[in-house]
């Protein structure tokens, strides 16, 4: 059998398009620049995208709740975001991590007067918020419209029960949250944070009976999810 004989010479860019293979991480090589952020797209409407496979989002369809939005929760209250960050010049050997911070205030109110919920110490401020990845689909996806690839991150935040005070008639949660991009070129594991970020924030409004029927009712016209930012102080309603 004759042996093929290779005109374009080991590590020509010809060569590579044929032979080179497409999974090795040394693809990216120390030169190759990072890819970038794009942008951000934010969903609170409709139900998660199909391409977006978190297992967190598998879960809530099999569960029979897809939908995003306000008090989307049949067993108690939260709300739903979906996150898909498009990426410019994404290449084999780049691996992404979504990151998330949090600051969020709770007031009640009790004998008609907003009081504020005094925190844990881990709890006070800015904090992480990223203590699993179920919520994230990491694997790029290319867009083909727009030659961008996409990734994708979610949410489900909820009430934060443990701050209730039982003489409370009103709970109000509200959360600022911001998204941002960690990129690694995994032949060197050099690391960078995009500078595009997203806000994003989530508050729910919850009237409480302690002295008839008893149960709570969530009131959807105060409570959001959305893209930006919330002010942490006392309600005005």
């Amino acid at each position: 059998m004759a042996l093929f004989n290779n005109p374009w010479g080991k590590g020509s860019n010809e060569h590579d398009k044929w032979f080179k293979n497409p999974w090795d991480h040394k693809n990216a090589t120390v030169q190759d620049d990072f890819p970038t952020i794009d942008s951000w797209e934010v969903r609170t409407s409709g139900t998660y995208s199909q391409d977006n496979l978190a297992p967190v989002v598998e879960g809530c369809r099999s569960e029979g709740w897809p939908n995003l939005g306000v008090n989307i929760n049949p067993t108690g209250w939260g709300n739903a975001i979906e996150l898909r960050l498009n990426i410019k010049d994404h290449k084999e050997g780049f691996s992404y991590d979504i990151k998330r911070t949090k600051e969020f205030a709770i007031w009640q109110k009790i004998d008609d007067v907003w009081v504020k919920a005094q925190l844990s110490p881990r709890n006070q401020g800015v904090t992480p918020d990223d203590d699993e990845q179920g919520d994230e689909y990491l694997i790029p996806q290319l867009d083909k419209s727009t030659s961008l690839y996409h990734i994708y991150d979610s949410d489900r935040p909820g009430v934060g029960g443990s701050f209730y005070n039982s003489k409370a008639k009103i709970y109000s949660l509200t959360a600022n949250f911001v998204e941002s991009l960690e990129i690694t070129r995994d032949a060197n594991s050099e690391t960078i944070t995009d500078p595009k970020t997203q806000n994003w924030y989530h508050r729910l409004y919850i009237y409480i009976d302690n002295t008839g029927q008893g149960g709570r009712r969530l009131d959807p016209n105060k409570s959001v999810i959305a893209a930006g930012v919330s002010s942490l102080e006392q309600p005005t309603e």
